[in-house]
């Protein structure tokens, strides 16, 4: 069988989005100056960030040349002509 195209390089995020960016010092600043509002963007943020990488995953796997190849699967049914 071949390989899909589409290669994750990585796997999916170990760490919260949160945990992230708190190595950064601009938002550090922006949670103490509005923490609802940094809480609320971060919620979402997160949310986004596994969703692309589920995304990222459904691709890849509908890359796979099975996937591709009308018949390919072994078993598949055949066309008819």
């Amino acid at each position: 069988m071949g390989e899909s195209p589409l290669k994750l390089d990585s796997g999916a995020p170990k760490i919260s989005l949160v945990d992230y960016v708190s190595n950064e010092n601009r938002y550090r600043q922006v949670q103490q100056a509005n923490p609802e509002a940094f809480n609320r963007f971060m919620t979402e943020a997160q949310k986004a960030v596994r969703e692309k990488y589920a995304l990222y995953e459904q691709l890849a796997r509908a890359m796979l040349p099975v996937n591709l190849v009308p018949g390919a699967a072994a078993g598949a049914p055949k066309a008819k002509a």
